[in-house]
């Protein structure tokens, strides 16, 4: 078999494949229709990466997100508060979240395995667990980040909440005049 024909079987199985996944996650309208509608009025737009896959992160929630642990869902949502993505998404959605990174990370890295030096479990087993944590992974560093830029902002605000005191005002019409007046 030619160098050509190898590689047309492997884009085509790796085609087909993506297909019927794919297939059993959208085809189903019983499956589909069960999923209850996602009322975003009084949460934040997602970000844009998350709009492609925001279906597959619904999917995995209603349908997985029930049998994770309550303590799991407390540490979760404490952690979507300290990183501010609270009003983007649930714990339960953040749950689906890693499983839909696991998901495409491992079908994308079997496949590139597959159309390169061929399939292999072990690799494929290992990008399953590395995409499963990388929403984890973002969440702290966007903790991170959001506490570093309190804490770089909190000189500030302290110097408009003093200057509020002295010029007469009471502790709570400060603490509204600093929230007013101060940067961003």
């Amino acid at each position: 078999m030619s160098e050509f024909h190898l590689i047309f079987t492997k884009l085509v199985i790796g085609v087909l494949v993506f297909g019927a996944v794919f297939s059993l996650l959208f085809g189903g309208k019983g499956v589909r229709d069960q999923i209850p509608h996602d009322d975003r009025r009084f949460k934040d737009p997602l970000p844009g990466a998350l709009k492609p896959v925001w279906p597959v992160v619904r999917f995995f929630s209603f349908y997985l997100g029930q049998f994770v642990s309550v303590d799991r869902l407390e540490k979760t949502s404490t952690s979507l508060k300290r990183a501010g993505v609270d009003y983007i998404m649930s714990p339960e959605q953040f749950f689906g979240l890693q499983c839909s990174a696991a998901l495409l990370v491992c079908v994308l890295t079997g496949y590139a395995l597959f159309m390169s030096i061929g399939f292999d479990v072990t690799i494929t087993a290992v990008a399953l667990v590395i995409g499963y944590f990388l929403p984890a992974i973002s969440l702290r560093e966007k903790r991170k980040a959001r506490e570093k830029d309190i804490v770089k902002m909190l000189p500030i605000y302290l110097d408009f909440f003093t200057m509020a005191v002295q010029a007469g005002m009471n502790l709570s019409g400060a603490m509204t005049q600093a929230i007013e007046k101060g940067p961003g």
